[in-house]
């Protein structure tokens, strides 16, 4: 657990926000390409708040596009974005 922390840190990842109707199709369809998200927490019925590293995000665009949500980030973190 706490290796994974470090690593996530060592790496940056941003903590976003996704909402539209269908935020766990979003879901699935990042776990298809192969794309790690975690802590993932429900915020309302067609949101979600979750982590994703930086590399990651910058594979969602298509993946926003082709399930009709909008991502939003609310911070960045990491070793990456304090250097």
């Amino acid at each position: 657990m706490l290796l994974s922390r470090l690593i996530h840190y060592i790496k940056g990842y941003l903590v976003i926000r996704v909402s539209g109707h269908y935020p766990e199709r979003f879901l699935n369809v990042c776990a298809a390409r192969g794309i790690l998200v975690w802590d993932i927490k429900r915020l309302s019925e067609h949101t979600i708040r979750l982590k994703i590293s930086i590399r990651g995000f910058r594979k969602l665009t298509g993946i926003a596009a082709k399930t009709a949500v909008r991502i939003h980030i609310i911070a960045k973190c990491g070793l990456p974005i304090a250097l």
